[in-house]
C-alpha cells in the first residue's frame, strides 16, 4: 500500500531546495517519480510539522517527531488520536497525487539547475529566466 508524504510548500520551496542542492531537473522528477507527494498549499490553515505515526501488527502504535534539538516517541492512545486527525486534516486538505505530481513537475522545469551547465553551482533558473551568480 503507498502511503502518501504530505509536504506544505509553495514554489519557492522548491526553488531553494533545488538551487541549494543542485538538483537537475532530471534528478528532482526521478525523486518524484519514486514516492507519492501531496502538496498541502502554503496558505491552507493548519499546524505544519514532520511526524510518522507507525502500526504494527504485533507491537503497540506508537508516533515520532522530529525537532530542532532531537526527537520524541509517542505512545499514548490520546496523543496519538490528536496525530491521527491532523492526518486526516492533511487529506482533507491536500492536494490529490497526480495535481501535486504535476505541479512539482512544473516547478522542476522551471527552478531547476539545468543538466547541460557544466559549472552548474553559479546559475539559479527562476521564472524561467537564468540568473548568473557573481
Amino acid at each position: 500500500m503507498t502511503k502518501d508524504a504530505f509536504a506544505t510548500l509553495g514554489p519557492i520551496h522548491v526553488a531553494v531546495w533545488l538551487g541549494a542542492c543542485q538538483v537537475t531537473g532530471a534528478e528532482f522528477e526521478e525523486v518524484i517519480n519514486l514516492c507519492r507527494i501531496r502538496i498541502v498549499p502554503v496558505d491552507g490553515v493548519g499546524p505544519g510539522m514532520a511526524f510518522r505515526l507507525m502500526d504494527y501488527t504485533d507491537q503497540p502504535a506508537c508516533g515520532h517527531v522530529r525537532y530542532l534539538t532531537g526527537s520524541v516517541f509517542l505512545d499514548r492512545p490520546d496523543t496519538l488520536a490528536l496525530y491521527r486527525a491532523h492526518l486526516g486534516w492533511l487529506d482533507q486538505h491536500a492536494w490529490q497525487p497526480d495535481q501535486s505530481h504535476d505541479t512539482l513537475q512544473t516547478w522542476a522545469t522551471r527552478y531547476a539547475v539545468p543538466d547541460t551547465i557544466p559549472n552548474a553551482s553559479h546559475i539559479a533558473v527562476l521564472n524561467g529566466q537564468e540568473e548568473i551568480a557573481r
